[in-house]
Order: structure tokens, then C-alpha cells, then sequence
């Protein structure tokens, strides 16, 4: 569509870096790997050939992972390990059970997951395994079908959650003289 539109654009494969000039935010494209030519129309292959980007500012990163599913997760497992820790992860797949993997998990240890699912959806997504392993890594969990937009702001060494009227925010963000800063998160 692009091309018959006009519309410049460029392919990003795995190993890409993209530098977002002054402010200091880098992309990394992590995925997709590569895909089997037979499996390029099947629904696994159109979900694993999501781009992966890993995206870093300062101390906080978010990892997103748009459709990809569990192969995709071993791949990225197999291939960047302990480097997928990042503090914000746009959980795969609306939170469906072919994404989100204990192991994937185990590598990418967030602090908060947002999770982009329609309310009654018929599709059941988030599957509740997935909200159990979320809740198992004592993930803070985000959801669109429950707490509408949800908007994160980073200044590379904290962040705030906005969702709706509500902001919560990294302990690092809150002056020392406003209260208790032992808590991992403060509702402002």
C-alpha cells in the first residue's frame, strides 16, 4: 500500500538501530526472525513477523512485542537474553496464551505490563494464565479494556503511568520531602 500511495518507508530487520536524534532514545530492533516462506500466510507467521523493538531512554526501556508468539519469544530467549530486561512491557498478543511465556518472562523481568485488549472481547483475551504469570513476577499490570488510555511519561530516569484521571508514579519521581518513598509506586 505504501508504494501505491508514494509512501517512503523502510524495512527494519532484526540487528537495526535507531537513533532518535537529541533525546537521547534509541530503538533496537530485536525481530522478527526470520520466517519460514510456507508459514508467511499462516496466522503464526503474520504474528511472529511483528516487529520487536526494545526501546531505551536513559535508565527506563519498554519492550514491544505486537503479535508475536511464543516461537518468536524462544528466538528472542535464545538470541538477546539478560539485554531484554526492560522496566515497560507491551504484553504480546492482546495477552493471549501463545504469547507472554514464564520464560520470556524470566528475561525481560518488567516492572509494569500494559496489556491492549477490547473489553469483551470475544476472543477471552487476557488469558488468565497469562495475568497469572504476570501477577507471579509481581508485574504491575495495565489494562485498556479496564483503565481506558493508558499513557507512560519518562524523563530517562523515572516514569509516570497515566490512566484515566490517575497518576502513579516510580518511586524516583517523588520529591523525598512529599512522604514515604519505600513504596515501589505513589498515587499522586
Amino acid at each position: 500500500m505504501a508504494d501505491k500511495r508514494n509512501v517512503k518507508y523502510h524495512m527494519v530487520k532484526a540487528g537495526d538501530e535507531i537513533d532518535i536524534g537529541d533525546y537521547r532514545v534509541t530503538l533496537e530492533i530485536l525481530g522478527p526472525n526470520e520466517i519460514a516462506p510456507d508459514e508467511v500466510e499462516s496466522d503464526l507467521g503474520k504474528n511472529n513477523n511483528s516487529v520487536v523493538i526494545k526501546m531505551e531512554f536513559g535508565k527506563v526501556s519498554f519492550i514491544f512485542t505486537g503479535d508475536a508468539e511464543l516461537s518468536e519469544e524462544n528466538f528472542l530467549v535464545d538470541t538477546y537474553g539478560n539485554a531484554l530486561k526492560s522496566t515497560v512491557y507491551k504484553v504480546g498478543h492482546h495477552g493471549s496464551i501463545s504469547s507472554t511465556s514464564s520464560n520470556f518472562l524470566r528475561m525481560v523481568k518488567p516492572e509494569v505490563a500494559v496489556i491492549s485488549v477490547g473489553k469483551n472481547n470475544t476472543y477471552g483475551h487476557p488469558s488468565p494464565d497469562v495475568i497469572d504469570s504476570l501477577e507471579d513476577y509481581e508485574v504491575d499490570i495495565y489494562r485498556t479494556d479496564r483503565d481506558g488510555d493508558i499513557m507512560i511519561e519518562t524523563n530517562g530516569s523515572a516514569y509516570s503511568i497515566i490512566t484515566g484521571d490517575e497518576i502513579f508514579s516510580s518511586a524516583e519521581a517523588v520529591n523525598v520531602s512529599e512522604g514515604d518513598t519505600n513504596d515501589a509506586k505513589k498515587k499522586l
